[in-house]
Order: structure tokens, then sequence, then C-alpha cells
């Protein structure tokens, strides 16, 4: 079966490219295409795309708030995998963007190869970085590792339930997968996430996940996946 795909980027001549650069491959079909990431979740419900491929530059909302409405949406038959090309994005802004469930992120620059390599791997469930994103990333964690060692996050009031939630978000589980880990509601999640940003004064569910990082939550875990603190 093909990958469908569709694409989000306000520039014509690059979503066009896209396009071009796509359909080259017979396993990808591109469904859809759209200058407006307030546009996508309507677009994703006619369309059922495996893949949302969305620009930094996209009109109406920033790309981490659309890859993370994606990641929580109750799409059929799954949420949708995003991919993100960067358009001269600062690598805290990279870690933002992976922080809301990005499943790839690529330059703008990258190859016809490396689009498809990263469409088929987040169809696939996979992720994956470009070269140049992951160096960016790696040379920005190193630099913010030890100012975070400095600046404990203080858990007080946070509750056993909420501390279990803390940590499955902070290893990349749906609000759908963290209600089925823990037997709650969906509801009862999100009042848990709502809390959390209240008392740990997080301003999403991005710093949430640097914040359960800077507070040693995941240390020693197998099932850890290190990202960058802020």
């Amino acid at each position: 079966m093909s990958t469908k795909v569709l694409i989000c980027d306000e520039r014509v001549l690059v979503r066009d490219g896209m396009v071009n650069q796509l359909s080259m491959d017979t396993c990808v079909d591109v469904v859809s295409v759209t200058d407006s990431g307030a546009d996508v979740l309507a677009l994703a419900r006619r369309h059922h795309p495996d893949v949302v491929l969305a620009s930094t530059t996209i009109r109406h909302m920033p790309v981490d708030k659309l890859v993370w409405e994606l990641s929580q949406a109750a799409l059929d038959p799954r949420p949708v995998a995003v991919v993100v090309t960067a358009v001269n994005e600062d690598a805290e802004t990279l870690a933002e963007i992976l922080h809301a469930g990005a499943c790839g992120l690529l330059t703008e620059d990258a190859s016809r190869e490396e689009l498809v390599l990263a469409v088929r791997a987040a169809a696939g469930g996979h992720a994956m970085l470009g070269p140049r994103v992951a160096r960016w990333l790696v040379a920005w964690f190193r630099n913010h590792a030890h100012s975070a060692a400095e600046h404990p996050v203080d858990l007080i009031g946070v509750t056993p339930r909420e501390r279990e939630v803390l940590v499955l978000t902070a290893l990349g589980l749906s609000t759908e997968d963290i209600a089925g880990r823990l037997f709650i509601s969906l509801a009862t999640v999100r009042s848990h996430l709502y809390r959390l940003q209240v008392k740990l004064h997080a301003r999403d569910r991005a710093q949430l996940v640097s914040l359960a990082y800077q507070a040693g939550l995941l240390a020693g875990r197998q099932d850890a996946v290190p990202v960058p603190a802020e």
C-alpha cells in the first residue's frame, strides 16, 4: 500500500517542489496540500493521510502547536505522524517541535532521498532526524545539560498519580496511551496534565517533558530516550 501524505507550507513553490519530489516515488501518494495549519485537521479527517509533511513556515499557527494538535486528535485509524522541514530555526525551537511529538525533522535543503526516507519512517512508526538537525540538537543538548543540572525542578505538591502521568508524557506516550496504561479516562489524563502545568508553571506539554528530564524522573529508565532540556 502507498503512504498517503498531506503537505502544509505557505510557499507555493516549495509545496510544488515537495509534491514533485514525493511523486517520483511510486509508494507515496500526496493526497492534499495546504498553506494553513488551521486547515490540516479538517483535511486529515477527510483524506486520512499517514503522514503530514509540514514546514516551519505555515500560516495561522506555529508548527509545534500543529504537531501537538495532530498527536492529540482522534483521527481514524490512528494519530497522524508528522515530519517537519525546518527553515532557519534554532536548536531550541527544533527541540520544542520534537517535544510536541514530531516523528521527523529535516532541514529545508534535504535531498529527495532523505525526504522519502523520513516519510516512510514516520508512516512505519519510526523517527528520523536529518544529519544537520541531529548535529544541532546534540550540540544544543550538551550546552544546556550542565545548566539544567544546576537548576533542579521542585516537584513539591505533585501527587504520585501526577508524577506517573508526567513520566509517561516524557516517555512520549499520547494522552490515549497514558489513559490505557493507567486505566483512567482521557478526561482524567487531561486534568492531570493541566494541573501539572499549573503546579510546575509550564506553558505547554513540551515544557513538561523538559521539566521531567530536569527533575531526573527518567534517570536509569531503559525505556527513556534522552531529549534536550530547556
